[in-house]
């Protein structure tokens, strides 16, 4: 029996790095702001220009550091915190009511209109936007504009065209992040992708497949011929082995029949994965910390491609043949519509290859850390979770403490509702699904913010 550790971007976040989109377009900006902040030290002029974004302010001696709040720290320079680009375009609309002609007004451009997007979508929601789900809503906007009012965009070149700037500038970022970040393996974790099997985690078909190989294994040992040394049969297991050889008249086949009782396999049993796959949907690489474990084989798959890898290039863009309008966007004979489908991309490396080969080679349980199963991902959720070799998906979760009412919550229920989606036979779905009796949290945040 195998094991596949499906590796989200929760993974990265519970050993602390800052990778969530928010993340990500919040240092974006806040590296514009404060580059101009730090402009105005020598208040050279009122213009400023990074990338695709441009602040021209008119007025002599008025700089942007003049609508910045005071930062929290009086010994630096400049001491000026940062502005979200939503509260900044206000204060700047508000200040150009005074001037009656355009020449004289402050002009806050951004030329990425997918960019500037994600920043007034980020400041609106807060915690939570999704790069590659947004840019999904602006392709369906070309097949039914009525329906994703708002996401009006312009020729689809264009948005592939800033589409690929944010890529590029996400690659950027998460590299950086991954520099200057000193990071070490979390016991829990690391005891949790290396745990046995529970029969309680399994379908019928699987509790059956873990008792005929605990069958050979005891088979095996019953066998003179068989160097001790070789023996598969955890040392665990021996002694139990033993005790009820020496209380059955026919030995062996009296204690096979015992097995058919499942607690029996779960008490006396070392129940180990045969083979563990790393399956990591991130672009960073800390699986690198668990990869590692004696007498255990594994194998790792980044299934998004890597940081700065010629050969395994980043995948960003989204996954969902199975939702409405893709058979739609295919229809309209225009491959620019596919150009940033994730099941486009998975062709241009093996790793699509060899997750199949793993998943066709035998059982496997796949255990969740830290992904949220949305619909980004669900042509390969699907294919992995509905295959007849899966025999059982545990998801462990996050918990929290909710800032307004103090209550310990978690999202594993959000979770299965993501996984549920990911499923077209929903009798299977429950069957395979570990509740949350027989799984725990991995990651945790419960301070007071």
């Amino acid at each position: 029996m195998n094991r596949i550790i499906l590796i989200g971007n929760g993974f990265d976040l519970a050993h602390g790095l800052p990778t969530r989109y928010e993340d990500f377009i919040n240092d974006y900006w806040n590296g514009f702001i404060m580059a101009c902040a730090n402009q105005d030290i020598f208040n050279i002029s009122g213009q400023y220009n990074s990338d695709c974004i441009a602040l021209d302010i008119p007025e002599r001696g008025l700089t942007l550091s003049h609508f910045l709040p005071v930062g929290n720290d009086p010994l630096s320079i400049p001491n000026k915190g940062s502005i979200s680009y939503n509260q900044l375009e206000q204060e700047l609309n508000e200040f150009n009511e005074r001037y009656r002609y355009p020449e004289s007004r402050i002009k806050l451009s951004i030329e990425n209109d997918f960019l500037l997007h994600l920043l007034k979508t980020t400041y609106q929601n807060k915690e939570w936007v999704d790069v590659e789900n947004e840019y999904y809503r602006f392709l369906s906007y070309y097949l039914n504009p009525k329906e994703h009012d708002g996401y009006e965009y312009g020729p689809v070149d264009i948005l592939n065209k800033d589409f690929d700037v944010i890529k590029t500038e996400l690659e950027n970022y998460l590299d950086s992040v991954l520099s200057k970040s000193r990071i070490s393996a979390s016991k829990p974790i690391k005891d949790i992708i290396y745990s046995h099997f529970n029969l309680k985690d399994f379908i019928e078909k699987g509790r059956e497949i873990i008792v005929e190989e605990e069958e050979k294994k005891i088979d095996q040992y019953f066998d003179d011929n068989v160097d001790p040394d070789n023996y598969r049969i955890s040392k665990k297991t021996i002694p139990w082995i033993e005790q009820y050889r020496t209380q059955y008249e026919h030995g062996y086949l009296e204690l096979i029949d015992h097995l058919s009782n499942k607690k029996v396999a779960d008490k006396y049993f070392d129940l180990q994965p045969d083979n563990i796959l790393f399956l990591n949907f991130n672009y960073t690489n800390l699986e690198k910390l668990y990869s590692k474990h004696k007498g255990l084989k594994s194998e790792v798959i980044h299934i998004h491609g890597e940081l700065k890898a010629k050969d395994n290039s980043m995948i960003f863009g989204y996954g969902d043949e199975l939702e409405e309008n893709y058979r739609a966007l295919e229809n309209l004979k225009d491959n620019a519509y596919l150009e940033n489908i994730k099941s486009m991309q998975y062709l241009e490396s093996d790793n699509y290859k060899r997750l199949l080969s793993f998943i066709q080679s035998s059982e496997y349980q796949i255990i969740i850390l830290g992904h949220s199963c949305g619909n980004s991902d669900r042509t390969l959720l699907n294919t992995l979770f509905e295959h007849k070799n899966c025999v059982s998906i545990k998801p462990y979760y996050y918990r929290y403490k909710d800032k307004t009412t103090g209550e310990i919550k978690d999202n594993y229920s959000d979770i299965v509702r993501n996984i549920s989606r990911n499923f077209t036979d929903k009798k299977s779905m429950r069957d395979k699904v570990v509740n949350k009796t027989f799984t725990d949290w991995f990651s945790e945040d419960l301070k007071d913010k």
